[in-house]
């Protein structure tokens, strides 16, 4: 059976809704907002490179990976949660206050590399919910055509996520200015929170029905 464009879309939309791009602008700021723009604009870019090829290793590659792996979907999820949780706790309680560290003095421009994968790409771009809905799924339509409108989506959802990342730190500056940048960066915190602690709760149950135990709830 071929994808409904009513899949396509709420694949898409569900993707837009976790990464959630305003809630991610404090979280993003705070860490690319040190380096100069040029290496912003490359960060960008290395981050929407990095997301597309997750999402299309877990379009195409997830479900027979879960399965050699022994591992499951609940469980990615449970991961997500867990991850999220533990950057959104600080955004939360510790709003826009840094630690006193000069990330420029160690390694001058090309320093940014250090924060590509950790934590710009994961948790802040991808987790393990976003995998989990992307290889949910491309198992439920397993079919070369429909895995070729997926891997379109994601191409999208990369550009979403690679313009977040390139105008957080100007939204920021601008913000920083009113001082209204903690205030964000701290309902960021408990967005991202409230996202996480969903996750975690949804992964948990996945994984206790999993194993045959039934809640009353």
């Amino acid at each position: 059976m071929a994808i409904p464009l009513d899949e396509l879309a709420i694949f898409f939309v569900s993707l837009f809704t976790i990464f959630s791009p305003f809630a991610r602008i404090g979280g993003i700021a705070t860490i690319s907002g040190v380096y100069p723009r040029a290496a912003q604009r490359r960060m960008a870019g290395q981050v929407s490179l990095n997301y597309t090829l997750v999402m299309l290793a877990s379009v195409w590659f997830g479900p027979p990976l879960l399965t050699l792996l022994g591992l499951t979907v609940p469980g990615l999820t449970a991961t997500g949660g867990i991850a999220l949780l533990l950057t959104a706790g600080p955004m939360m309680m510790h709003g826009n206050q840094r630690d006193d560290v000069d990330y420029e003095a160690d390694s001058g421009d090309g320093d940014w590399h250090r924060v590509i994968t950790v934590p710009l790409t994961f948790p802040l771009s991808v987790g393990g919910a976003t995998a989990a809905i992307a290889i949910a799924v491309s198992a439920q339509y397993p079919a070369t055509r429909d895995r070729v409108l997926l891997s379109a989506i994601v191409v999208g959802m990369a550009l979403v996520v690679g313009t977040t990342h390139y105008i957080s730190p100007l939204i920021a500056n601008r913000l920083r200015e009113t001082g209204g940048m903690d205030i964000l960066t701290r309902v960021s915190g408990i967005i991202l929170s409230t996202i996480a602690v969903q996750l975690l709760f949804r992964g948990a149950v996945g994984l206790l029905t999993d194993l045959g135990v039934t809640l009353g709830v």
